[in-house]
């Protein structure tokens, strides 16, 4: 698999919306997310801004996301 940057018209699937919800995250936070990852990785201040597996790349996003909000 080769390494890829986040499309410029890149939308959150449905299914990984579902994913952040069943894993705590209110619709509105996802949506939050959803606009803050699309930024981040579009952005010139992304570390590393290629990746291999968006999917994984959204999951440890979420997972951060939830585990700060949980102190």
């Amino acid at each position: 698999m080769m390494s890829t940057r986040l499309p410029d018209d890149w939308e959150l699937p449905e299914e990984w919306g579902i994913w952040a919800e069943e894993e705590g995250l209110t619709r509105e936070e996802v949506l939050s997310q959803e606009k803050q990852f699309f930024t981040y990785w579009t952005s010139s201040n992304a570390r590393s801004p290629e990746k291999k597996d968006w999917k994984a790349t959204w999951k440890m996003w979420v997972l951060g996301y939830a585990s700060k909000r949980k102190r």
